[in-house]
């Protein structure tokens, strides 16, 4: 029996209803998210020193937890000093002053609630469909 409640929880997480969840953002939280990102981007030079000409692009924000965002950098031209693909960023606004900030940028730990990871992933798996 419990293995049977466990199932159904699991599969309940990847619901179709699920997948759809994460929304485009506002225009002002796509101008927040995106000045955020590239203020990041030139602040910290060491992981982003080839990454000179980029798209930001697939911009979702969690319905599930709207304190949450992620985004994804795209190279615009392939160089061969350039990351070649798309690189994940994850934001999250503050409750008290509303301003975002970038929690994850890249690989490294995703301190992110599972619903609202589940529900970001989603948006961006069918958003970034047309990226290579």
């Amino acid at each position: 029996m419990i293995r049977v409640t466990a199932i159904l929880v699991v599969a309940s997480a990847f619901a179709p209803g699920v997948a759809d969840a994460s929304r485009l953002p506002s225009t002002r939280e796509r101008v927040a998210l995106t000045a955020v990102t590239r203020a990041f981007m030139a602040a910290n030079p060491d992981c982003c020193s080839t990454l000179a000409r980029v798209k930001l692009s697939c911009l979702r924000v969690s319905t599930v937890n709207p304190d949450r965002a992620a985004l994804l950098i795209a190279p615009v031209k392939a160089s061969p000093k350039s990351y070649p693909y798309p690189i994940l960023v994850l934001l999250r606004r503050r409750s008290l002053t509303s301003r975002w900030s970038v929690r994850a940028f890249g690989s490294g730990t995703l301190e992110i609630p599972p619903r609202a990871e589940i529900d970001l992933l989603h948006g961006l798996i069918a958003c970034g469909k047309h990226l290579k």
